[in-house]
């Protein structure tokens, strides 16, 4: 950018010195003395901004304990229509702009204030998180000023402006964060990347500045004034009525008016001299034989480490309902048709899971047809003011449950028995208003253990790297103009384009994040130490083309421990005691995962509500009884890690029902040495 702003002021030199020998003279042709007469001038005027964005905004929303963004730099562009008037003949102007000032924001800041654990490493690293806040701000402006000519022999010109604007036309931002590190988090929405906030700056305000330029101008044979012009403008106030926000901006630009003169008409006579640049020298011969563009083009191995896991999923048999409603939610609903379900065929995701819910009941009556489950209806205790509306209420629910399984599984009415309840035995608290949300449920039950038994998906492959980048080089021939390349490889999960200046030739050097989609894509394609391709393409500056192809080298390595993984929901609100059902899920887990080399680790957590201090006890609490019952079941198992994490890692969205629940848990990690 400096460099930009270097080749402008040449520019503005060499236009002044162009100008200086241009010499325009208006003489009476009586007397053959200059004319005085004053001028206006109209026309346009345009230009980049580079713009400094100086704050203190908070990094999370009406907070400040996550620290604030601070400076960004952005490029933006300005447009507008203006004039002059000549009050002091070849000195003094005046100056009118309306200027549309287009301001885009980039605001970056990078935070590690929280500590979460991880999965790879066994211990709690600090969570690395990337904010950003972009957006932008367009304004109307109405610029006033003078402008000063040096009375010197170089037409330059001096400017001085004070400017008043509003964002009438738009003031759209959007606040984001990523998780950076570890590589395994997630947000609770399951991705790594979430908005915080975004749309109208509605406390955007007026903006104020003043600005100082130097340009200089030179005349066109049809009449026209052409006048670049450097200036830096300094704000006056912040562009935020509740934040510091001080925007100051270096504009380069042009304006190119036409003059008309306001003053006695004359007849005149205009001579002008002009000297010409030399002729040009003859073009080279063109060679026959074009050489080699890209002279040099590799990448650096990727090295992915290859896990066998067997994880098992279990089912949360509650189904939420929207206050007073009996309508069952559109995320239940399932559109595929039943011969083509299969459990196989499902996410390896918690939640996705728990959404196919009905189908996976009514697939597994089908399988186990003596079979019967019983739909449960209950209320928060409070949606109708009436006992028995409530009533009425909860076997409405179990009811519109019932009838779904029953008519889109074809299963008889004499399979699914209904109940209805006012309250929860097990309850929310209602202390919280998420208790109510809790439990305004439907509870599904069996006597048959088939029914509601885990999903298990067996030794699948889950791809990690010890990388956070992938690197690739390329050498160009410094002989030949170039314009620009673009790049692609791993099947467009990679894209990626650039400008080529004349100081840019030799060794390039990109890179690219190693995300965890891309690294799915790289363990899901190759075999053991196969390549990948890639795929370089360099444009000349006569839009000529060369492209050529690598091998990207990929080294795969099977961990030499097999993981298996069971988050048990044993637990409703403020409760650490293991159900009868999630006993029987703990035997079946440990006979089928737990060997005599196996070390074993166990993980309690709690969702958001409740204090922080007590929610670590909870935790813990959790943990140790699982721990103490897998004791009474296999003494001999090796139990290396046993902690309470509380609410510190939130993998689900607390935010709905389904989401803390599967939050109060506890994640058993079972690690067994593979076979040599």
């Amino acid at each position: 950018m400096h460099k930009i702003y270097t080749i402008f002021f040449l520019l503005l030199i060499c236009c002044g010195l162009i100008q200086s020998q241009t010499q325009i003279q208006i003489n009476d042709t009586l007397t053959g003395d200059p004319i005085k007469s004053k001028y206006i001038s109209i026309g346009l005027t345009g230009g980049l901004n580079h713009i400094w964005n100086e704050t203190n905004l908070p990094i999370i929303p009406g907070g400040s304990d996550c620290g604030f963004f601070n400076n960004g730099t952005d490029l933006g562009y300005y447009l507008g229509l203006g004039g002059e008037y000549e009050f002091l003949p070849n000195q003094l102007n005046f100056i009118l702009r309306f200027i549309y000032d287009h301001r885009p924001i980039t605001l970056t800041e990078m935070t590690s204030s929280y500590e979460v654990y991880d999965e790879q490493t066994y211990n709690y690293v600090p969570l690395i998180r990337k904010h950003n806040f972009d957006g932008y701000l367009d304004y109307l402006l109405i610029d006033v000023g003078i402008s000063y000519k040096i009375p010197i022999n170089f037409p330059l010109e001096l400017k001085l402006t004070a400017d008043a604007g509003h964002p009438i036309f738009g003031a759209k931002f959007e606040n984001t964060e990523e998780i950076i590190k570890p590589e395994k988090i997630l947000f609770p929405e399951m991705k790594r990347k979430r908005t915080v906030e975004n749309g109208e700056m509605t406390n955007a305000g007026s903006s104020y500045g003043a600005s100082l330029a130097i340009g200089t101008e030179f005349l066109l044979d049809n009449g026209f004034i052409i006048k670049p012009e450097l200036s830096f403008r300094y704000a006056l106030n912040s562009v935020l009525t509740d934040n510091e926000w001080h925007t100051n901006i270096l504009r380069f630009g042009v304006q190119i008016s036409r003059k008309f003169d306001i003053g006695e008409k004359q007849k005149f006579i205009r001579t002008k001299t002009i000297y010409l640049p030399d002729p040009p020298k003859p073009a080279p011969p063109i060679e026959t034989v074009k050489p080699e563009i890209i002279q040099v083009f590799k990448s650096e191995p990727v090295k992915i480490l290859e896990t066998m896991v067997t994880q098992t999923y279990p089912l949360l048999n509650y189904v939420f309902f929207d206050s007073a409603s009996a309508v069952i939610k559109s995320k239940y609903i399932n559109t595929i048709n039943t011969n083509n379900f299969s459990e196989d065929n499902l996410p390896k995701e918690t939640l996705s899971i728990y959404y196919n819910l009905f189908d996976i009941i009514g697939s597994r009556m089908i399988i186990n047809p003596k079979a019967k489950i019983k739909v449960t209806g209950v209320t928060d205790g409070e949606e109708f003011s009436n006992q028995k509306d409530r009533i009425k209420l909860a076997e409405s629910r179990a009811a519109s449950v019932a009838d779904y399984i029953m008519n889109r599984w074809n299963i008889s009415k004499d399979r699914i028995i209904t109940e209805a309840q006012d309250f929860p035995k097990l309850p929310t608290s209602r202390d919280y208003i998420e208790g109510y949300q809790e439990n305004r449920r439907v509870e599904i039950t069996s006597d048959y253990p088939e029914i509601l038994k885990p999903v298990v998906h067996s030794k699948f492959f889950e791809y990690t790297s010890t990388q956070d980048e992938i690197h690739f080089s390329f050498d160009l021939n410094k002989d030949i103009k170039l314009s620009g390349w673009n790049f692609i490889a791993f099947d467009g999960l990679i894209k990626a384009q650039g400008q080529i200046n004349n100081q840019d030739y030799g060794l390039f050097k990109i890179s690219f994040p190693l995300t965890i989609e891309l690294i799915n894509h790289i363990g899901s394609k190759i075999k053991t130490n196969s390549p990948l391709k890639a795929e370089l393409t360099v444009i000349a500056s006569d839009n000529s083309q060369e492209k050529k192809d690598i091998h990207i080298n990929i080294s795969k390595e099977l961990n030499s421990f097999e993981v298996g993984r069971l988050n048990l929901i044993v637990f409703d609100f403020d409760r650490f005691d293991i159900s009868k059902q999630n006993k029987i899920m703990i035997n079946d887990f440990l006979k089928s995962s737990i060997k005599e080399n196996s070390t074993v680790a166990i993980t309690g957590s709690t969702d958001r509500l409740g204090e922080l201090k007590y929610n670590y006890k909870l935790s813990s609490d959790r943990a140790n009884s699982v721990k103490n019952y897998i004791q009474t079941i296999n003494p001999n198992a090796k139990i290396t890690d046993i902690v309470g994490i509380g609410p510190s890692i939130l993998p689900y969205d607390n935010n709905i029902p389904e989401g803390r629940f599967y939050c109060r848990t506890v994640l058993i990690e079972v690690k067994t040495p593979l076979k040599k």
